[in-house]
């Protein structure tokens, strides 16, 4: 008897398994090469391993935190939790950093910065931020034009020199004695009468003294900023860098930034401020000039009756005149005139405006 060899019904139920997981397992390894190319967790080793799965090895695996060394299948790579929407994988920058976006092209950071408002010191760059950036000024205050103003004085103060004549009788025609009087008090002896002269010894000269002042230029704060420590890590399939959280004394949110006055790129950069670096002043004052020396020497002298011109005056004596006088001491009393004037006022020039613009984007 010819024996025919036939395949068992119960056999077919399973080979149709078999190749149907032969079928589902090729697409899944091409699905999961497209994906990695961020530094995420799972890799091309695993997802193109064809080596016998069981239905409880692919469950896991597609709930699991994809560190298995085992393949991802389709059902893992659709889940709606490990999309590239979903934000960076968990672990993939660590506690301490989050996944933000890399500097647009022709800007630099990312950046960390500092405000200081007060006088103090300015904190150090991090080691996770250790490339200085540019330390700027925020917020300008215009101080004003130069405040100018012009003092004239002698140069050469004008001298007078004043004589005493004492007398018997009011014509004065012959003197007792005489002596040199200035405005310090002279102890001598005026018996009934006195002649007095005053008169200018020298040429008087003006001299010209300019004040200025130049306000201050005040700022709101000093920033310092300090950029990321490359090579960054990537994050979010590379779309993104892993930056550390800035310290405490370094403001929360980070920038980019750009040298002059920039329209902040798209994206998650889009705060925009404006810091500078320097300021450019020429504020001065113009020069300014007096008039001539006026001097006259207008004086009196006074005659005390007791020594070292203690008590009241007892009498004056006028300047080229002859006056009945009696007395112990005497001092001239002098006034030189208008003494110097200003011929012509100085002028505020110049202006001081901010420079060296820098623009910095940051994240809301």
């Amino acid at each position: 008897m010819r024996l025919r060899h036939r395949t068992s019904p119960s056999l077919r139920p399973s080979l149709l398994i078999v190749a149907l997981s032969l079928a589902c397992t090729g697409p899944s390894a091409n699905i999961d090469d497209g994906s990695s190319d961020g530094g995420g967790s799972s890799s091309t080793g695993a997802s193109t391993s064809l080596t016998t799965t069981t239905a409880s090895t692919t469950a896991s695996d597609s709930s699991g935190d994809g560190s298995s060394g085992g393949p991802i299948t389709t059902t893992a790579t659709t889940d709606p939790g490990s999309s590239s929407d979903s934000g960076p994988l968990p672990g993939e920058c660590g506690a301490q950093a989050a996944c933000s976006a890399p500097a647009p092209s022709g800007w630099f950071g990312p950046t960390i910065y500092a405000r200081v408002t007060e006088a103090g010191d300015l904190p150090a760059c991090p080691a996770e931020y250790a490339e200085p950036g540019p330390t700027v000024l925020e917020g300008y205050h215009d101080p004003g034009p130069a405040l100018c103003d012009c003092e004239c004085d002698y140069g050469v103060a004008p001298s007078c020199y004043g004589y005493k004549y004492s007398h018997t009788t009011a014509a004065c025609n012959s003197y007792l004695d005489y002596a040199q009087v200035s405005e310090t008090c002279m102890n001598t002896n005026v018996a009934g009468f006195a002649s007095f002269y005053a008169y200018l010894q020298n040429s008087p000269s003006c001299m010209q003294n300019k004040v200025e002042e130049i306000p201050p230029v005040e700022w709101d704060a000093t920033v310092r900023s300090c950029k990321l420590q490359g090579p960054a890590t990537s994050c979010e399939e590379g779309a993104g860098v892993c930056t550390p959280l800035p310290p405490s004394d370094f403001e929360a949110n980070l920038c980019v930034y750009k040298q002059g006055d920039e329209a902040c790129p798209p994206g998650e950069y889009s705060v925009k401020r404006s810091y500078y670096s320097n300021i450019e002043d020429s504020r001065d004052c113009s020069s300014c000039s007096c008039g001539a020396a006026v001097a006259t020497c207008e004086a009196v002298m006074e005659v005390y009756a007791d020594l070292d011109c203690a008590g009241d005056v007892a009498s004056a004596v006028p300047n080229n005149a002859c006056t009945p006088a009696t007395g112990s001491s005497v001092a001239m009393a002098l006034d030189t005139g208008l003494g110097c004037t200003v011929a012509s006022a100085p002028e505020a020039t110049g202006e001081v405006a901010p420079t060296g613009q820098f623009t910095f984007c940051c994240q809301g």
